[in-house]
This record gives C-alpha cells, structure tokens and sequence, in this order.
C-alpha cells in the first residue's frame, strides 16, 4: 500500500495553532482535506483537535464537530495536558496503523520533535503544519517530510 492511500490521522493542538478568525470553522475540515488531497493523499481521513475547547465559541465547536472534526477537551491550566494528550493517543494510533499511515501534526511545539523523528525512522509519512510568525524549533521542522503553515491552509 502506499501513502497515497494510506490512513492519515491529523492531531491539531488548538492552543498552539488556533481556529483562524477570518476563516469560517464550517470549512476547516474541508480546506485540511483538500489540501491533502492537493499532495496526492486519498486514503481515509480522520482529524482529532485537542485543547481547552471552552476557549472556543459555541459555534466553532459546532461547526467543527459537525465535520467531523472530533474535539477532545483538555482544561486549561494543566501545564503540557494537550501535548500529553496528543503524544498519548498519537503513539497508540501509530501502533494500531502500521506504515505507510500518514501522520500530521498541527503545532509549532517543539516537544513533539522526538516522537516525530521516531515515527519517521518508521516509515510513517509525517506532515507539520506549523503557525506562521512565531518562531518554531528546527528539530520540529525537520521531523517532517512536508510542512506548511497553518493560515495559508
């Protein structure tokens, strides 16, 4: 099988890389696709969001679930929860979907380096989606055989 049609299961750490304002939330799950889809990745798609979702309004979270988007909510104020919670479930999807499974990342946060290069000295296929105009570590941007930034998506 190749990574075209493989499983690709994107993480978003949306306190690290937030809902664009000017962009309708109703189309954020499409645009990832389409993107995606743009690289010649047509397998199934499934897109997990992580953070304190109270921090969103109720009609992003709605509009993001109601694509498909599944949003797992972290409180706030638990230093490294989501990012726990990313690396957790990240690690346990990577051992239920063996190589060429596709993975993208969503976040600027460096901590996510080490998983990143592991899986990719896997064969995973990993993609970064990164924000623009803060500073992202090399570590992260070189864990990635692709990356792009998060508002031009």
């Amino acid at each position: 099988m190749e990574a075209s049609v493989a499983k690709t299961s994107v993480w978003w750490d949306i306190e690290n890389c937030r809902p664009p304002a000017d962009v309708n939330p109703f189309h954020i799950a499409r645009n990832i696709s389409n993107v995606l889809h743009a690289f010649n990745f047509f397998g199934p798609l499934t897109i997990s969001a992580y953070g304190d979702t109270y921090q969103l309004t109720r009609h992003v979270q709605n509009a993001l679930t109601s694509t498909g988007i599944s949003l797992n909510h972290i409180p706030s104020g638990r230093k490294e929860a989501s990012d726990k919670a990313i690396l957790m479930n990240m690690a346990f999807w990577t051992s239920d979907n063996p190589p060429p499974a596709n993975v993208v990342l969503i976040s600027g946060d460096q901590d996510f380096s080490p998983l990143l290069h592991r899986l990719q000295m896997k064969r995973f296929n990993v993609l970064l989606v990164r924000p623009e105009g803060v500073h992202v570590s090399e570590s992260l941007l070189n864990s990635a055989r692709t990356v792009w930034y998060w508002t031009r998506l």
